[in-house]
């Protein structure tokens, strides 16, 4: 038979283990939910005025941030965002499988921007970009840097904003204020640290974003400019094409201009010819398309502001 005092810390027990089993229960909630965007979507305006308070500002700023970068890559797919998640973690574990042969560990020691609280996961990744083919890591599954560092800032944000609402939720229960406290001590630090790479991830995804999408534009940019460059030496051949050589084949004469033009300045065409095609043969066919233009009564001036496709347009219009 139980004694008074043994029924009383067999009591105890069984309330510990009460209390230890809501606590429980509320921790594998929150674990099922970090990681799989279930809490935490990204996507959504999920910071509303209601709520926009409750939370600590970096999550607030950070998490807007990847919602606009996201939203300018084009990705509005929750599924997109755990394909991304997949691939962000093959990558560190790609890291972590060659941390030898790929020089991390010494470059821990030695690279500036891994000091001094050690590499996050956002240098994990700058440090594989930099070192290492995407090929290598990612095989054929499509996935670009700027989505890897945007996910990475996400996953930060929520697995802070899942431990904020752990916390929250314990607060339900008065008898867990010591383990509430012990998991506030715990992710004290971690909260400063994800705030670094909250941060970090999602201005070097945005950094990352704006210098390739210069890239592309300053591309864009020089091909129109060099084809307006390839337009007026076209214009500068056909003129030579009227003074001086009209009275002779298309062929006969686009050799006698190419030969004549051949260390002209402005020739941009053994630049943007790496196959090595003879320039005589295309000069021949824009000899028949504007000698055609201008039977129909078109001016060379008229011609050389239109596109091989619109002055094909004008004679079917005419013929």
């Amino acid at each position: 038979m139980l004694t008074k005092e043994q029924k009383q810390v067999m009591s105890e027990a069984v309330e510990r283990l009460e209390i230890f089993a809501k606590a429980l229960e509320i921790e594998e909630e929150i674990k099922d939910s970090i990681y799989n965007f279930r809490s935490y979507n990204p996507l959504e305006d999920f910071y509303s005025r209601k709520n926009i308070f409750k939370f600590p500002k970096y999550l607030v700023n950070a998490s807007l941030r990847c919602r606009d970068l996201l939203f300018q890559l084009g990705i509005n797919d929750l599924e997109h965002l755990r394909y991304l998640r997949k691939m962000y973690f093959l990558a560190l574990g790609y890291l972590n499988k060659n941390i030898r042969e790929l020089g991390f560990k010494k470059a821990t020691e030695h690279v500036s921007w891994m000091q001094p609280f050690g590499p996050s996961d956002c240098s994990k990744l700058r440090y594989l970009m930099e070192h290492e083919e995407k090929v290598a890591i990612f095989g054929d599954n499509d996935v670009s840097w700027v989505e890897l560092f945007v996910i990475d800032s996400c996953l930060t944000i929520e697995e802070a904003y899942c431990v904020t609402k752990f916390l929250r939720r314990a607060s339900k229960y008065p008898e867990l204020s010591d383990l509430r406290l012990e998991i506030a001590k715990k992710y004290k630090d971690d909260y400063i640290f994800s705030a670094f790479e909250a941060l970090e991830s999602i201005s070097f995804a945005e950094g990352l974003y704006a210098a390739e999408t210069a890239i592309v534009n300053n591309t864009k940019k020089a091909g129109i400019a060099s084809q307006s460059k390839e337009r007026q030496f076209l214009m500068k051949c056909l003129k030579l094409y009227e003074k001086s050589y009209k009275n002779l084949s298309n062929s006969k004469a686009a050799k006698l201009i190419d030969l004549e033009l051949k260390d002209d300045p402005e020739r941009l065409y053994e630049i943007n010819n790496p196959e090595g095609k003879n320039y005589s043969d295309s000069l021949a066919r824009w000899i028949s398309l504007w000698k055609r233009f201008k039977e129909f009564g078109g001016d060379l001036r008229q011609f050389s502001k239109l596109s091989r496709r619109e002055v094909l347009k004008r004679i079917k219009e005419k013929a």
